[in-house]
């Protein structure tokens, strides 16, 4: 069922490791022991997260000139892979993580918010979070271009000049497939019941958003105000020479010698509310193609329904009605942007903000209604004065709702439109159908990776014919315990589950179970052992290198391309990495971004282990 519920907050989301160092800032000058080759370990930093960025429409496409910014509660504990306050995003990644200050315990995640940006792209908003039984995780963005969305969706844009701050005449603006147009005869608090439009510039089939005179808009700007010490403690490691048994040479091994107390200065961050000035605002609608899908999908523990009264004098769970349009263009999404200057000195960046509206209740969407639809309360078709809904209603149980109009059009021609803040407008009615699924995912795995976070099963959930994705597909990781997936789903038309799992490894499916019934115990991961080929392992010693000749074990998490077209993570622990998804005779490429700077790695495979070093412009350090 499509929800629809009231907010001010016009921030949207669409379509969702690296090893902070932070250790001995003082390293990269002195060495706390004379005469010995210092390898610091940036693994004293225990949970960190990759941001892969891609383009939602095609995934190989890495969306350029990305920027990232954080906030919220544990916004001042991210840093970048190296430790430092400055995020870059190069090739599509950002390695970041969690200071060793915020350590995440049972019940009490480490939380933020990631906005992304990028030129051509919608910005997207993220609420992450790290959690003590997630050491290293990979989290997938996927941007929207704004002039190639994925299928099924189309985005279009319109402008608002602001004179001083604010909008100068109330004005209608039109968003829709046809040229965007402005609409300035307008009467009253509401659309004119007689003439909205000319006869010669015809917007009346397009959705409009109405600004009133005088209307503002604001964003929050994220200021240092001043610093905060803190100290922790780090391990010193001493590389010595050792005589092997039995005439087999010479080896080198690594043991922590001492610890280091360091006091780390951060900065100390507020957020200041800022009114646009003299910036344009951009209105972003995006709709969706097609018709409605008539069905939804209520997960057991992940959604709480409640009660909810509806127009019809009935009062149901939410879990039991759906809903159905009666605008003739399905709005997905409607927020304000506008692109702002950052000065830092002489620097001068522009980024672009969603913003909002400073009086949110004055502002409104008019959509243009199916004049056939069906009112359920009087069983005919709509028309001028009928209430109509247009939302959910959580804190008082029950529907938002609005007036359908008749409007004139100045070519004589009549027009029901209502107006709502919402994104959609029409009724909600009890579901005809029900059925319900359990299922129960054993995840041990039966074979022995090296690389195991590369492999992943994916659970899913098929209506009708199988052919539907009701948006419940699961991504699910090997040894992770029982794995619960159960529900409900509620549609007009007949219900078929259709379900199944698939595992992968490397990119590339290798296992692919069809389940038939609403219910059952199924071992994910238990014939893969059978079904994958798995490669004898191939290890990489990796060191990065810094001004000062000082050594640092390879640390955070790089992409890796084959030839063979298969991709998949290396999380660097210590400086090492093995995997058994490598081929004998195939090439890959890795890249790993580090301190805003990419490193590459490029091989093509012919041994079983390789020791590398590679050069950093910089020693990490804050």
């Amino acid at each position: 069922m499509k929800n629809i519920y009231f907010t001010t907050k016009l921030v949207s989301t669409y379509i969702g490791l690296g090893f902070i160092f932070l250790a001995s800032l003082s390293s990269c000058k002195k060495s706390p022991i004379d005469n010995v080759r210092i390898v610091i370990d940036p693994d004293v930093i225990k949970y960190s997260m990759l941001l892969e960025i891609r383009d939602a429409a095609d995934n190989k496409i890495k969306p350029q000139d990305v920027t990232v910014s954080f906030s919220g509660q544990d916004a001042g504990h991210i840093y970048e892979a190296a430790g430092k306050k400055k995020f870059t995003v190069q090739e599509g990644v950002i390695n970041i993580g969690l200071g060793p200050d915020r350590k995440p315990v049972t019940g009490s995640p480490a939380k933020f918010t990631v906005v992304v940006n990028a030129n051509g792209y919608l910005p997207v908003t993220r609420d992450l979070e790290i959690s003590d039984d997630k050491n290293s995780q990979v989290v997938s963005i996927k941007l929207i271009n704004i002039n190639k969305p994925p299928a099924g969706l189309e985005i279009i844009q319109q402008s608002v000049s602001l004179a001083n701050g604010s909008v100068a005449q109330r004005a209608a603006y039109g968003i829709s497939s046809k040229a965007p147009s402005v609409n300035r005869k307008l009467s009253g608090d509401k659309l004119s019941a007689t003439s909205t439009a000319s006869a010669t510039t015809p917007i009346d089939d397009q959705t409009q958003v109405v600004l009133p005179e005088g209307t503002k808009f604001y964003y929050y700007q994220a200021e240092n105000t001043g610093t905060v010490t803190s100290t922790i403690r780090v391990p010193v490691s001493k590389t010595e020479n050792v005589e092997l048994n039995e005439g087999n040479g010479t080896a080198t091994y690594t043991r922590i010698v001492d610890y280091v107390t360091k006091e780390i200065v951060e900065p100390a961050t507020t957020y200041r509310k800022v009114n646009l000035s003299k910036e344009n605002v951009i209105i972003t609608a995006v709709y969706r193609k097609g018709e409605d899908i008539p069905y939804s999908v209520y997960p057991y523990d992940i959604y709480k329904s409640f009660d909810a009264k509806l127009l019809t004098g009935q009062t149901l769970a939410e879990d039991k009605i759906l809903y159905k349009s009666a605008v003739t263009k399905k709005l997905v999404d409607l927020f304000f942007t506008a692109k702002v200057e950052d000065k830092t000195g002489t620097t001068t960046t522009i980024r672009e903000v969603v913003v909002t509206p400073e009086n949110p209740i004055s502002w409104y969407t008019s959509f243009v209604l199916n004049p056939s639809f069906i009112n359920p309360v009087t069983n005919k078709a709509i028309v001028n004065g009928d209430v109509i809904e247009c939302g959910l209603d959580p804190k008082n149980k029950t529907t938002l709702r609005t007036t359908v109009k008749e409007v004139i059009l100045g070519n004589g021609s009549k027009q029901l439109r209502a107006e709502s803040q919402t994104t959609d407008i029409g009724y909600y009615f009890p579901a005809v159908y029900t059925a319900d699924y359990n299922y129960s995912f054993n995840t041990a795995l039966s074979a022995e990776i090296a690389d195991v976070y590369n492999v992943y099963g994916y659970i899913y959930i098929g209506i009708n014919t199988g052919s539907a994705n009701l948006g419940t597909q699961y991504k699910i990781s090997p040894d992770r315990g029982a794995a619960a997936l159960s529900g409900k789903i509620r549609s007009f038309t007949p219900i078929q589950i259709s379900s199944g799992y698939t595992v992968s490894y490397w990119g590339k499916s290798y296992s692919s179970i069809p389940i038939s019934g609403g219910s059952g115990t199924f071992n994910v991961f238990a014939d893969i052992a059978q079904k994958l080929t798995i490669e004898p392992a191939v290890s990489l010693d990796l060191k990065f290198t810094c001004p000062g000749k000082v050594e640092y074990l390879g640390f955070g998490t790089a992409y890796i391309t084959g030839s063979d077209e298969k991709e998949g993570w290396a999380h660097l622990k210590n400086g090492k990495w093995a995997t058994n998804g490598f081929t004998q005779g195939q090439s890959y490429h890795a890249e790993i971004n580090i301190d805003g700077g990419l490193i590459t790695w490029d091989n093509k495979i012919e041994k079983y282990n390789y020791v590398e070093k590679k050069s950093l412009k910089t020693c990490p350090d804050k």
